[in-house]
């Protein structure tokens, strides 16, 4: 359980900085800012969860705190899944989804 929390948190940390970067470069040109969506400039306020990227292991137990993670990251993942472009959270959303599912 601490492996899998350790790898949901890593993940995490990795989609956070790949979202960071790629509204970065985004921003740099007001075109292309005015055409990202608004969902998308959200996407880094939602999964910026202060207890999960510092030390998800402490919470690995904790079914309501997973359930809250899980949450954010399958409704980013939904939401930016098929379009081109975006960071891919594939393996983020398998992994959070095992350690909630393994709380339960």
């Amino acid at each position: 359980m601490d492996q899998l929390a350790n790898r949901a948190q890593h993940h995490l940390q990795m989609v956070l900085s790949e979202w960071y970067a790629w509204l970065g470069r985004r921003a740099l040109r007001k075109l292309d800012w005015m055409e990202t969506p608004w969902w998308a400039k959200q996407i880094p306020g939602r999964l910026d969860i202060p207890w999960a990227l510092k030390d998800l292991s402490k919470y690995k137990d904790n079914e309501a705190m997973l359930r809250l993670l899980h949450i954010a990251v399958d409704e980013a993942f939904l939401t930016s899944k098929g379009l081109d472009g975006l960071p891919d959270m594939t393996k983020l959303h398998e992994t959070v989804t095992k350690l909630y599912e393994s709380s339960k």
